[in-house]
């Protein structure tokens, strides 16, 4: 096609082609999410499912911007309707993200609540 054209009419038109390519992709980038990535990963999740997106956040805050992209692209593409709490853990594990989760031991008694040290001073 650039075979008999000079060599700066060919650079020229290369330059320009790249252009409109990066235009493009711009305007494409803009297109794709109507709104914020994370506002369409949250709309999926369960309650369960936004803790363990919040301590994701606090533990991997630069990798899981990445994800929640990539994720959010997937729920428009695929039309997800929900995402629970063990599939979303199970997703993070897979891409090597182990995510530590607050373990709170409560003990029922006379159907009140007790913490372990509540519990070890009610038993001495």
């Amino acid at each position: 096609m650039l075979d008999g054209l000079p060599l700066e009419l060919k650079r020229k038109l290369l330059k320009k082609q790249r252009e409109i390519i990066e235009e493009c992709l711009r305007k494409q980038k803009n297109k794709e999410f109507k709104r914020k990535p994370k506002e369409i990963v949250l709309s999926v999740l369960d309650k369960k499912a936004k803790e363990v997106f919040a301590e994701a956040e606090k533990q991997y805050p630069g990798v899981i911007d990445y994800i929640t992209e990539v994720l959010a692209k997937y729920i428009i593409e695929k039309s997800v309707k929900s995402i629970d709490a063990y599939e979303l853990y199970n997703l993070l594990l897979a891409l090597g993200l182990e995510v530590r989760l607050p373990l709170k031991i409560k003990f029922v008694r006379h159907g009140k609540e007790f913490s372990v040290e509540e519990y070890v001073k009610d038993e001495e």
